[in-house]
């Protein structure tokens, strides 16, 4: 899985999506966003847009500006095997 923004990239304003690309067709299930800025930390379920088999779903959450934030994802293989991961990246200077 490839994801946008990278993983443990620092960019200086919030990406305006998420995308998530697969090496094979998968049928993303959950994902979700926890933003910690200091002590504060939220969590956040992004809206999958679609549950058919694809290689790259583009998501827009609702990003809340500084801080550091991980993508953690859930999804089904064409045989049906569960695949999950995770990426983070921190956003400094919006």
């Amino acid at each position: 899985m490839s994801p946008e923004p990278k993983d443990g990239a620092t960019l200086t304003v919030v990406p305006e999506t998420i995308e998530l690309r697969f090496a094979a067709p998968a049928r993303v299930m959950k994902v979700e966003m926890i933003h910690t800025n200091g002590t504060a930390s939220h969590t956040k379920t992004i809206d999958v847009p679609t549950f058919a088999m694809i290689d790259a779903i583009s998501l827009t959450p609702e990003f809340m500006g500084d801080g550091r934030y991980e993508v953690s994802w859930r999804a089904l293989g064409e045989d049906g095997h569960v695949m999950t991961g995770s990426f983070s990246f921190t956003v400094e200077g919006e």
